[in-house]
């Protein structure tokens, strides 16, 4: 079924229809490749520019009320709108099937509708879109450089372009969809970065369950610079970020309580100790706003809550895919003891984290690549989906004809 939102194009000519009447508002022939549709008809002014032939113009009659279209019995009655000629053209066809290009609003995603039955006011129309990825990766080039057969693909999303094109590729039999963050280039900040178009290229794409890696700072003295920390909380101590799909009109709560999902928890823990990589099984990574760093009060009171991770990315990206039902699971990549607020460490600087990070690349994206083929099969039963099922706060408002964004299919 389709959505309100989504018309189906008129066709530029119905087959099936040979010695029936093509209709027309104005004066051109209809030709349909290299064979005349028989016995066109001219009522009133211009035709529609998406509707006649493709071949040149024809000589055609004009005919008035009360005539009759030959070999078709329609009869021409007085002023015929364009919708009801169309709608006489459906019910001389014992049955119509064709796929038609449908057009969806944002984002842009190809589709077709198969428009099926006998009957103009009995036949339905039906919605197929194909799914082009199941996994996303949030990463750079590193990911998928070397890779084989990567196809880059554009999307446009309702909050602007994402931070780059996006990278699809198979790993491990399973269909992903790679993207940079930051730009391939690296030149988009975190506080920059367009998060929702981001996350709703991914949706729109057919992804239902999402990496994101990062690098990030320790709090704690046992965390170490080169360990990998599975997070499994958050602190947002980020300002002004676009961080909601949903600004209402349908009013909206989702837990947060454990936004990143276990069950990926799990497999990323066993995979980073299969590699050999000392690895955190939880921590909470408090997300500030970048671009700068933290001051030695900030990171001694994020450190004396008990936090073990900082970082500037993963608020709200990870929190926006479980808006639209992403399962998302993080390996923060650990480069640096933050401001340097315990004995014996110092205060981070860009290039130390570009350092470690360029030491460690290889491992985490060996990781990821690996963790990747130990997905579930079925993501739908991770339950990210339908954990927003009941979320709405709109209470007496609630109509059943009502349509949410997470049930248009984008």
């Amino acid at each position: 079924m389709i959505p309100n939102t989504m018309e189906p194009r008129r066709p530029a000519s119905w087959p099936g229809l040979a010695g029936a009447a093509a209709v027309h508002a104005g004066g051109g022939g209809s030709q349909d490749g290299g064979g005349a549709v028989g016995g066109g008809v001219a009522v009133g002014g211009g035709a529609p520019p998406d509707i006649g032939g493709r071949g040149g113009a024809g000589s055609l009659p004009t005919l008035g009320p009360g005539e009759a279209v030959p070999g078709s019995g329609i009869l021409v009655v007085g002023s015929l709108g364009w919708s009801l000629i169309v709608v006489l053209l459906a019910a001389i066809a014992s049955r119509v099937e064709r796929d038609v290009p449908i057009v969806v609003p944002s984002p842009r995603i190809r589709a077709t509708a198969r428009i099926t039955g006998g009957d103009a006011s009995t036949r339905t129309t039906e919605a197929r879109v194909a799914d082009t990825a199941e996994i996303g990766v949030f990463g750079g080039s590193g990911f998928y450089s070397l890779l084989e057969d990567v196809r880059e693909i554009k999307v446009d999303t309702p909050y602007g372009p994402p931070s780059d094109a996006i990278f699809l590729a198979e790993v491990a039999g399973r269909r992903v969809a790679f993207l940079p963050r930051h730009g391939r280039r690296h030149t988009i900040p975190p506080h920059r970065i367009d998060y929702r178009a981001n996350v709703w290229a991914m949706k729109s794409l057919g992804v239902k369950a999402a990496i994101s890696p990062c690098a990030a700072g320790s709090l704690q003295l046992h965390v170490k610079p080169g360990d990998f920390v599975v997070c499994d909380q958050f602190v947002d101590r980020t300002s002004g970020r676009k961080d909601t799909f949903y600004d209402g009109p349908i009013v909206t709560h989702l837990s947060s309580a454990d936004t990143y999902d276990p069950v990926l928890r799990r497999l990323a823990i066993e995979t980073i100790r299969d590699h050999g990589i000392e690895v955190h099984e939880r921590g909470t990574v408090v997300v500030i706003q970048g671009p700068r760093f933290s001051t030695k009060a900030e990171s001694k009171w994020f450190s004396d809550a008990g936090w073990e991770v900082i970082n500037m990315t993963q608020y709200p990206e990870a929190w926006l895919c479980r808006e639209l039902g992403i399962a998302v699971v993080n390996i923060a990549l650990i480069t640096d003891y933050d401001a340097g607020v315990h004995e014996g460490t110092e205060a981070v600087n860009a290039t130390d984290v570009l350092e470690v990070f360029q030491a460690n690349a290889a491992r985490i994206q060996a990781v990821v690549l690996d963790l990747i083929g130990r997905f579930p099969a079925d993501l739908d039963a991770l339950g990210a989906g339908a954990a927003l099922g009941p979320t709405r706060g709109d209470g007496h408002a609630i109509a059943p004809e009502d349509i949410r964004l997470f049930e248009t299919g984008l």
